[in-house]
């Protein structure tokens, strides 16, 4: 969770973030060409988004479905408390990222752990140890049908 107010893409920046979504290895030289703009001006732009809070690159283990367990969590915390819940569940190593969302939950998170037991052994231990944080709902993902390197 951010601490700053995030800066609206300008029109300028679109054709970037939408070539980075096709292409996220894509070198600086081939978006240039692709873009017609000079290389260090997209990284410059690039660099702009990332400061600014706008955009920013995130990964996550690579291994088969089988040899990791993942899941996906929905948290209530009680109210005027979402900052310090926010700053807890994002100090525990397995959780991999924290969305805030609205209505009946508070946060949605994906967890990956090496197996279900990790989960509950030394994730859930954790949740129920922050006091603002009044209950959690576990998804499991049972199949993985595709990955971003697919």
């Amino acid at each position: 969770m951010m601490n700053r107010p995030v800066e609206p893409l300008d029109e300028g920046d679109l054709p970037l973030v939408h070539a980075l979504q096709i292409g996220p290895r894509l070198p600086w030289t081939v978006l240039g060409e692709i873009l017609d703009q000079h290389p260090t001006s997209l990284a410059a732009r690039w660099r702009r988004l990332e400061d600014s809070g706008s955009a920013w690159i995130t990964a996550h283990p690579l291994g088969h479905p089988d040899q990791m367990a993942l899941s996906f969590h929905d948290v209530r915390c009680r109210p005027g408390h979402r900052r310090a819940v926010a700053a807890a569940i994002g100090r525990i190593p397995e959780v991999f990222s924290v969305e805030e969302c609205h209505r009946d939950r508070d946060f949605m998170l994906t967890v990956i752990t090496p197996d279900p037991a990790q989960l509950t052994d030394v994730v859930y231990p954790q949740l129920e140890d922050i006091p603002q944080l009044s209950g959690y709902e576990s998804t499991f993902c049972t199949r993985l049908h595709r990955t971003a390197t697919d």
